[in-house]
């Protein structure tokens, strides 16, 4: 009788085992050959695609592709991306639905200038060194230090925030000048820059929504991370090859008027290794939606918590171990706030995910028995994966043909790992 191995890990998450998967390249054909300076994708999340050059087909990217110059990059709905300018090490991050032409890029590392092109939609710039420029049809803006977001659109117009540091926004019927904390706009064609005013809570809000390196200088009402214990200051262990796949789901639905209680924010930190110093991402998962996305290879601390403040992690996880997959509502009354406030969290541990595979050649029959009853069927020399509902089950499987069951408990969180069966 061959033995049956079972794995079954008590995490705040499920991680879906990947393997079998083939390592990703570090570049493909949007890469231009090793220069003084590279514009790299370090994290993509839902639909984020490139090409060359205007004549050329998009096509996806993932962390490690590079954009050359007169290449575009663009942002689908819910979608995002960063990208760092080496070695000075600028950051760009594009919002959903933008698009943007890599213009010029200079191969001075010590006095590093790069413009872009915002065709519409928002990016952010929290700029290293030099200085970076952004046209747009209506005008252009420009930092040399350090904070600043440009948003387009032919209908609005262009809007500048300047959370740090020194910014310009200029055409040919005028230009102004803002620092720390101020933002102005052209709000049409052939109309001068507006004067400059304070930022409004709902553009620092997106500062903090958008851009994790910027929560240092925003008001402490906008951060409302819990504390957690300190980091290790190193990732530990075998190096990670691959990079860390997301699929996070909230499946809470809320009310229209309260939409925003049901925001699920999850909190990825990279520890330094060989592969990069340390990296901060943070996703927003509103109510309903889904979020997926690509990080750079490496060990994480892995947080995350509801709108009310309760946190659960970190959580040290490797990107070599699979995709981060949780679908869960993390609100205690299945999404629905209580009177007079919001959900008060629910820990992750709940959810429960499996990956069972069959090595025999005789269908296997899995049933999970619990708030619902599943069942799952393997035919021979397949792997079947999925999530059961938060809850505590009982997990009985068997053999075509063979009377012989096994039973077991799973208790609420972890993944369900099965490489083997029981041979007749």
């Amino acid at each position: 009788m061959q033995r049956r191995t079972l794995l079954s890990l008590a995490l705040l998450f499920a991680l879906i085992l990947g393997a079998c998967r083939p390592t990703t390249p570090d570049v493909n054909p949007l890469a231009t050959p090793e220069t003084g300076r590279a514009a790299t994708f370090v994290t993509v999340a839902n639909t984020v695609e490139a090409r060359p050059d205007e004549t050329d087909d998009f096509s996806p990217v993932e962390p490690g592709d590079r954009l050359q110059v007169r290449g575009q990059a663009r942002t689908g709905d819910d979608s995002r991306s960063r990208l760092d300018l080496q070695p000075d090490g600028t950051i760009v991050r594009l919002g959903p639905n933008t698009l943007f032409t890599l213009e010029e890029m200079n191969a001075e590392t010590d006095a590093p200038f790069t413009r872009l092109n915002l065709l519409f939609g928002q990016i952010w710039i929290v700029l290293s060194g030099g200085e970076l420029q952004v046209d747009t049809e209506f005008g252009n803006a420009s930092v040399r230090g350090s904070y600043m977001s440009a948003a387009f659109d032919e209908q609005t117009g262009l809007a500048v925030t300047c959370l740090e540091g020194h910014c310009a926004l200029a055409n040919e019927h005028g230009s102004i000048e803002l620092t720390g904390g101020e933002a102005s706009g052209i709000p049409g064609p052939g109309q001068p820059p507006s004067p400059a005013r304070p930022m409004t809570g709902d553009e620092n809000q997106q500062w903090l929504d958008a851009v994790p390196e910027a929560a240092p200088l925003l008001p402490p009402a906008l951060t409302p991370t819990p504390p957690g214990p300190d980091l290790p200051a190193a990732a530990e262990g075998t190096l990670n090859t691959r990079h860390l796949q997301y699929a996070l789901t909230n499946n809470c639905t809320l009310p229209e008027d309260v939409a925003a209680v049901g925001d699920w924010v999850w909190l990825f930190q990279r520890l330094p290794d060989a592969n990069g110093g340390a990296l901060t991402e943070r996703v927003v998962v509103p109510a309903g939606q889904t979020a997926t996305g690509q990080l750079p290879p490496g060990q994480y601390a892995v947080t995350d918590w509801f709108a009310d403040g309760e946190q659960h992690g970190p959580q040290i996880i490797n990107s070599d171990g699979g995709v981060l997959q949780v679908d869960a509502c993390p609100n205690a009354d299945g999404g629905q706030p209580p009177a007079g406030g919001p959900g008060t969290g629910q820990p992750l541990s709940d959810a429960t995910t499996y990956t069972l595979t069959n090595a025999c050649d005789r269908t296997w029959h899995w049933l999970f028995t619990g708030p619902q009853t599943i069942a799952v069927d393997i035919a021979p020399g397949e792997t079947a994966t999925g999530s059961l509902p938060p809850g505590t089950y009982t997990a009985t499987d068997w053999l075509d043909g063979n009377t012989d069951s096994h039973t077991s408990a799973l208790a609420p969180g972890g993944a369900l790992t099965v490489t083997s069966c029981v041979a007749p």
